[in-house]
């Protein structure tokens, strides 16, 4: 059986799907993530939390910031926390739109470096 790209196999074949994951992981030092993997951990964590279905949650937020360290002004986090458990589909759209675009703001520097660097320079 399939799962999210590397074979299940059967207990008698161990060492084959660790040698799988060693092919996977043999790009990254023991125990370590790079920035790619840490870009797509925080892309999948805010889209998965901004579905229509889903609520705001600070945690994934936090989680995503110490992920990548970098740094959420107290006032955003502090109005993040007053949004925490409230469903997306519960808001009034102009404030739905606001959060969303802040958080996205907040994760420019990951999700789109080179806009970063971009913004950084011009603003010189």
């Amino acid at each position: 059986m399939k799962a999210f790209g590397l074979e299940i196999r059967k207990a008698d074949n161990m060492k084959n799907l660790y040698r799988d994951v060693d092919n996977v992981l043999s790009g990254l030092p023991k125990g370590e993530i790079n920035k790619e993997v840490q870009i797509q951990a925080v892309a999948h964590a805010l889209h998965n939390m901004m579905k229509p279905d889903k609520w705001f949650d600070i945690c994934a937020v936090r989680n995503c910031m110490n992920l990548t360290g970098i740094f959420i002004s107290a006032e955003r986090m502090t109005l993040y926390s007053t949004a925490h458990c409230i469903h997306w589909n519960e808001m009034v759209p102009e404030y739905r739109q606001t959060l969303m675009c802040m958080i996205l703001d907040d994760f420019r520097p990951v999700l789109c470096p080179e806009e970063e660097t971009y913004i950084m320079r011009s603003g010189e």
